[in-house]
């Protein structure tokens, strides 16, 4: 074999090695391109995912400090409109104690007329026929003359015969009366200020009653 033809078995020789390693180069790159592009597209849906996770985090942070927001709005609206509505109520209720306290400084016939409820009242709740009615200085005359009336009238209306005694001594009260039986182990409280304290207790357990407000 000359010289010439052994330098052209090399070339032919290097040539088919540079073919083969760059075939194998470009094999390489290809596969590396492909596990790179796999590896970005997996780090892009983790980086989504987790995103999306903070997103949603971050939405129910928001959600839930709105909703404790709110709900403490509730809580102060509804204690603001319980409060206006106790005093406009309670400006009402005064408004009538005075209407009330006018018809019993007066003695007006309105308040006599009370006064007969009231005693017939506190007879229909006490379990005996002897009875005695219990009122301040200033009424003692007006109920004195009332008792035959109120006597007639129960024994009209109810079938209960009673007999009505004026006590001995006076109480301190603005207006009404305190009936007992004879040995005192019942009594019924029918003072003007017994019937506002009732009146009170009666709206403010209905305003709470009403708002479902627990005491």
């Amino acid at each position: 074999m000359g010289t010439e033809e052994a330098k052209k078995i090399v070339e032919v020789l290097v040539n088919e090695i540079k073919r083969t390693a760059e075939a194998e180069v470009k094999e390489i790159l290809e596969r590396a391109r492909k596990q790179a592009d796999e590896i970005i597209k997996e780090a892009r849906e983790r980086a989504s995912i987790i995103r999306e996770r903070k997103i949603e985090q971050i939405r129910k942070r928001i959600r839930e400090q709105i909703l404790k927001d709110l709900a403490k709005k509730r809580v102060e609206l509804r204690r603001n409109y319980l409060e206006r509505k106790n005093k406009i109520i309670q400006e009402l209720i005064d408004t009538a104690i005075e209407s009330c306290l006018k018809l019993v400084k007066e003695k007006h016939e309105k308040y006599k007329n009370g006064l007969i409820n009231l005693i017939i009242e506190g007879i229909q709740n006490i379990n005996d026929e002897n009875i005695t009615i219990a009122c301040n200085k200033e009424d003692r005359e007006i109920i004195e003359k009332l008792i035959p009336l109120i006597r007639e009238k129960v024994e009209k209306q109810y079938g209960k015969k009673v007999n009505l005694i004026l006590a001995n001594e006076n109480i301190n009260c603005i207006g009404g009366v305190i009936l007992y039986n004879s040995d005192k182990t019942e009594y019924f409280n029918n003072t003007i200020e017994a019937r506002i304290e009732k009146l009170r207790n009666e709206v403010i357990a209905d305003i709470f009653k009403k708002y479902g407000i627990v005491v």
